[in-house]
């Protein structure tokens, strides 16, 4: 059983440990629940932060085609004007 009156325990401990003050815990039953659930909440917040990376790292990979398909499409135009303003100089030099 826990100390019940808030205070230091011989251990210089507080709050919910067995030597420290503040929480009650009356039954052993209870602290297994409390630990049971606080490692299911850290599992939770441990796979959800590994998803969450995931997810970024995907986005940035997505977002990085994205521009290399933009970058090549900029490309392929500006080879089309290069070859159209050839051509139509190759015309001019021809009719001289």
């Amino acid at each position: 059983m826990q100390r019940a009156d808030g205070g230091i325990g011989p251990d210089g401990g507080r709050g919910g440990s067995v030597y420290g003050g503040g929480l009650v815990v009356h039954e052993l039953g209870n602290v297994r629940v409390v630990g049971i659930i606080v490692f299911v909440i850290r599992s939770i917040v441990f796979v959800v932060g590994i998803l969450e990376h995931v997810v970024v790292v995907v986005v940035v990979e997505l977002l990085v085609v994205v521009e290399l398909l933009v970058v090549v499409k900029l490309l392929v135009v500006v080879e089309l004007l290069v070859l159209l303003l050839l051509e139509r100089g190759a015309g001019v030099v021809c009719r001289e």
